[in-house]
């Protein structure tokens, strides 16, 4: 896992327990928030909005923790990111 750049969309309490699973685990974490703000022991780099296509392209997993809804996953994440996994996703 060390040698993975694992992106979280979505930092609320869920979010940073799993940010902090895989730093723990060795990999590389960058977070996806509404605010600009510097990197931290959990995340290696924050990521807003607008940036959101160079995030996607430096990650080799994608965990959505965001509201699941249906304009996110195809108006949003796939448009950006294809080819790859995006894990925990589901419609609620």
């Amino acid at each position: 896992m060390n040698e993975l750049t694992v992106g979280i969309l979505g930092l609320g309490e869920i979010g940073r327990k799993t940010a902090t699973l895989f730093k723990g685990l060795g990999s590389k974490v960058v977070g996806l928030v509404n605010s600009p703000r510097s990197g931290d022991q959990t995340v290696d780099r924050y990521y807003v909005g607008g940036e959101l296509p160079e995030m996607l392209s430096s990650c080799h997993y994608i965990i959505n923790i965001l509201p699941s809804t249906k304009c996110l996953q195809e108006c949003w994440i796939r448009q950006h990111w294809t080819g790859k996994r995006v894990l925990r996703t589901r419609y609620y």
